[in-house]
């Protein structure tokens, strides 16, 4: 908490006079990334009463590792108590109102894990602070033995055809260890984005109550869940769906993780000849050919 303080000196007497403070939270202050929900970044500002401010703008930063600068993620006008957002992102939400803005992201990554910025700008003087977000890595448990294991993990088919494969369906499911007796929370399944270079989140389920949150709508994309279970099934899957796909379950004080891949096989040729007698009856003919 930052504070904009005024001297004043009552009878030869030095008065500390607090006159506006700011006040910048992050929840939670370590990411998690897989079982962190949202990250929420706080600013605002409390005015004494009796002093008389004239505020002009409220904004929030991020540090920016590849440029070594703050990016501008929003600015508020606080007499018109307009926002400008400047980040765009389906999972980046705003909050704002009378000398506070909040951001909300929703499955926040590793990216997120940075320095960010809140500065309140007004009529001769700037109040900031900064604080740290810090990433927490996923440790992956290994089993010692066999028996012990308690993520399953299947991706059917292994290998995508595209216009030949019906469906695809992994599935995530959790075998109740009594050795461990362990206390699970959460099961999430995720598939890589090989243009953000990072694992987006398409499912999440809380085990204890068994809702499951469904991050991709799609008319083709259905859930099958049940008891320390959760099932993706994606109709006539394209070769966009033929990536790596993770599974994470999280419970108290543990992670366990598991990684599978679904390949694509692009080696289906279809060559459409006549029939020898010239007539119209066509037939088809598949060719398969191995690409290494």
């Amino acid at each position: 908490m930052k504070a904009l303080l005024a001297i004043i000196v009552l009878d030869s007497v030095a008065v500390l006079f607090i006159i506006s403070e700011l006040v910048f939270d992050l929840k939670p202050d370590v990411l998690i990334p897989g079982l962190t929900p949202q990250l929420v970044v706080n600013c605002s500002l409390t005015n004494n009463e009796h002093a008389e401010l004239d505020y002009f703008s409220l904004s929030l930063y991020r540090y920016n590792d590849t440029k070594k600068e703050y990016d501008l993620l929003l600015l508020m006008d606080t007499k018109t108590l307009n926002v400008t957002h400047i980040v765009k992102h389906k999972d980046v939400h705003i909050s704002s109102g009378n000398m506070f803005s909040t951001l909300i992201k929703e499955n926040p990554t590793e990216s997120d894990a940075q320095v960010y910025k809140c500065v309140v700008v007004g009529e001769g003087f700037i109040i900031l602070e900064k604080k740290l977000v810090k990433n927490n890595p996923i440790i992956k448990l290994t089993p010692i033995k066999q028996e012990f294991e308690e993520l399953v993990m299947n991706v059917e088919p292994q290998v995508v055809i595209f216009g030949f494969t019906s469906q695809l369906v992994v599935n995530c499911s959790i075998t109740i260890n009594t050795v461990l007796e362990r206390v699970y929370s959460s099961i999430s399944l995720y598939r890589f984005n090989v243009t953000q270079k990072e694992f987006d989140l398409l499912l999440t389920m809380d085990t204890k109550t068994m809702n499951v949150k469904q991050t991709v709508e799609h008319k083709d994309v259905h859930i099958s869940s049940g008891n320390l279970f959760a099932s993706l099934i994606k109709e006539n899957p394209t070769d966009l769906d033929a990536q790596v796909y993770k599974c994470i379950v999280g419970g108290e004080g543990f992670i366990i993780l598991e990684k599978k891949v679904a390949k694509h096989h692009p080696a289906i040729i279809l060559n459409k000849t006549q029939h020898r007698n010239k007539g119209t009856k066509e037939i088809l003919v598949i060719n398969f050919y191995e690409i290494n």
